[in-house]
């Protein structure tokens, strides 16, 4: 192994484990220096050669692909307060579809938005949530608002799909 055995102070082509330095332990790390901008790093071995020559920095530049801030095609102005409104401003758009405007449960009329959800009329939203992921409103918006979809609050949701019926809807009866 070349180096010092101190983690101070490394040189340009200094090789170490993982473990001195703090990356993955089963690697060699080289001490190299970017060849655009001369930014030093550790940059893994592979072959005996250097995984990459250029920082992600100027790798990003060179393959046209910014990954960070303004200019990176995700952008949504970089304030997580302002990614939460957009989620909810979408909810609410999807609710409003599916429930009317203002949105209500389709089963007791609840009408406060923190209760509200999307259930799947014939059931299976389990299966679809493992096929396609959990942002059920982002798909239902760009899929153009498919059929097979209500509002239900919380409870009534909850229901549903654990007891086969509302008490909403099946007054007096117990399950006890």
């Amino acid at each position: 192994m070349t180096g010092s055995g101190t983690q101070a102070d490394p040189y340009i082509g200094e090789i170490r484990r993982g473990r001195e330095i703090g990356h993955s332990p089963s690697h060699k790390w080289i001490w190299h220096a970017c060849i655009d901008c001369g930014k030093k790093r550790w940059v893994k071995l592979t072959n005996n050669k250097p995984d990459s020559s250029r920082c992600n920095s100027c790798s990003a530049k060179m393959n046209g692909k910014p990954r960070r801030g303004e200019n990176a095609p995700n952008w949504k102005g970089g304030e997580h307060e302002v990614n939460i409104a957009y989620g909810r401003r979408k909810r609410l758009r999807v609710l409003e579809h599916y429930g009317g405007s203002p949105p209500k449960c389709a089963c007791c009329g609840e009408s406060l938005l923190e209760f509200l959800t999307i259930d799947h009329i014939n059931g299976g939203g389990n299966k679809e949530r493992q096929k396609r992921g959990f942002n059920t409103a982002y798909y239902l918006e760009r899929e153009n608002y498919p059929s097979g979809y209500r509002v239900l609050c919380m409870n009534c949701n909850f229901a549903l799909g654990h007891y086969k019926y509302c008490p909403h809807q099946k007054e007096g009866v117990s399950i006890l």
